[in-house]
């Protein structure tokens, strides 16, 4: 009888498997995990495009609570888990196995945790830890199956590019693989051509430096955000380090002003710049000064390490987050997003108050403000995204937001004296005959036909009242 009720137990697991995915849930059969031991991260893979990276814990040292690595499949999926070893209720918040379960070998499985700050160190017994945020949302992306690799790679290389040199990552020997870790490193470095500009005293310091913290070598500088993400293109003059203007717009989406005077500025604060080659660079130290975070450098690594949580708004920096970003439930400040968005605060019914500023948890912010957003905890970013007012001409455009792109529907336009009916396409691909005028956070942005009078978008801080004139 008790094989019967299993039997039909996992008949209905993968009836509801095929029923979310047949209602368009974006779960497809092509995802695959890999979970790295030593960088203690959790890649998801689509196909062979890397879709999200989580952080994790993995399992102690000792021999018996080792995770154990090899090739797996998720085997079973479980919503509010029982802990039957303590006989904790599943959906409790002292529960250790957290809201989910996905078992990919008898005994260990991916899930949530009851102690958030045991995230990216060696905490568990065998299985891989998550926050319950991070794991819901796995929960929800893969299906029955789906391909798990559990790997311990102590290295991992980034490629060189037209402008910057190869980067070898090297995460901690947790599990003390490598009884001589600096020949371990010098083989890689060989192997991949790197070993000519780094010294032997770099190797060493990178064996001492690499039982705590991920470290990098290379012949340059390079800049390790929340010691995950790594920028290579940082310059280092006079104990000073910078940071390109690119790089600074692209990862933390700052603009760089130029006032009439010629002084480089950020928030209308100027900033200490450096030419190189035909590249603007500029002060990390003044950048951390306004964004907030802790820097750490380490002049014979030429490594440097920031670890900063921030917000952004339609690819640009909104403001810094000083609420733990990486728990449970993410919480973020609204103060200045009301402010740009023109939202009264005080209409807010679920307010949480940290360091007397107002904060709101992902799901409320949503709901409040209609934007949508990203939130990774592997980096300590969340990235809004908030619907602009387009407008062409005397009218005003229909928009949609999907994956941080804004479309325009082409049937609004008048494309080489086409009727084009209900066909979307990115404001990018526009560009070749449009200019496309917009303020800083892209709230209110103007679509102007090359040969046509361009028009300056108003401030954000009027969003509410702004009103385009012909």
């Amino acid at each position: 009888m008790a094989k019967k009720y299993l039997f039909i137990l996992l008949v209905l697991a993968i009836v509801s498997e095929s029923f979310t995915l047949s209602f368009g849930q974006q779960i497809t059969a092509d995802k695959r995990i890999v979970i790295n031991i030593p960088a203690r991260t959790l890649t998801l893979f689509t196909g062979d495009q890397v879709e999200k990276i989580y952080p994790v814990a993995v399992g102690r040292p000792s021999k018996t609570t080792q995770t154990p690595t090899g090739s797996y499949k998720i085997l079973n999926k479980i919503v509010n888990p029982y802990y039957s070893k303590l006989k904790i209720p599943g959906g409790s918040p002292s529960n250790p196995l957290g809201i989910r379960w996905l078992g990919f070998r008898t005994n260990y499985g991916i899930h949530g945790n009851s102690d958030p700050k045991s995230i990216g160190t060696t905490a568990s017994a065998g299985c891989v830890r998550m926050y319950n945020y991070d794991v819901k949302e796995l929960y929800e992306k893969v299906l029955l199956n789906t391909k798990v690799d559990v790997l311990y790679s102590l290295f991992q290389v980034h490629p060189e590019n037209e402008e910057k040199p190869k980067v070898l990552m090297v995460y901690p020997d947790v599990y003390k693989s490598e009884k001589d870790l600096g020949k371990a490193i010098r083989q890689k470095l060989d192997e991949e051509k790197m070993r000519e500009g780094i010294e032997d005293n770099s190797i060493l310091e990178a064996v001492k430096i690499s039982k705590s913290r991920p470290v990098a070598l290379s012949k340059q500088w390079v800049l390790l955000v929340n010691g995950y993400d790594l920028i290579s293109d940082v310059i280092m003059e006079n104990e000073a380090i910078y940071i390109s203007e690119s790089a600074l717009n692209d990862y933390f989406g700052v603009l760089v002003e130029r006032d009439l005077e010629g002084k480089t500025k950020v928030y209308g604060k100027e900033i200490e710049a450096k030419l190189a080659g035909e590249k603007l660079y500029l002060s990390l130290e003044d950048i951390k000064k306004l964004i907030g975070g802790r820097i750490e450098k380490n002049n014979m690594l030429k490594n440097m390490w920031y670890d900063v949580s921030f917000l952004k708004l339609n690819g640009t920096f909104l403001e810094v987050n000083h609420s733990p970003v990486a728990v449970h439930n993410p919480t973020i400040p609204v103060k200045v997003l009301s402010q740009v968005v023109g939202y009264d605060v005080s209409r807010l019914s679920k307010l949480q108050w940290i360091n007397k500023e107002p904060y709101l948890s992902l799901e409320e912010l949503q709901k409040n403000f209609d934007v949508e957003y990203n939130f990774n905890s592997y980096n300590k970013k969340v990235e809004i995204y908030k619907k602009p007012n387009l407008f062409y001409g005397n009218k005003s455009l229909a928009v949609k937001f999907e994956k941080g792109q804004t479309l325009i529907n082409l049937a609004d336009l008048e494309i080489n004296n086409l009727v084009v009916n209900d066909q979307w396409v990115s404001l990018d691909d526009l560009k070749k005959d449009y200019d496309i005028q917009y303020d800083n956070y892209k709230l209110n942005l103007v679509l102007v036909k090359r040969t046509e009078e361009k028009i300056e978008p108003e401030s954000t801080e009027d969003t509410e009242k702004t009103t385009i004139v012909q």
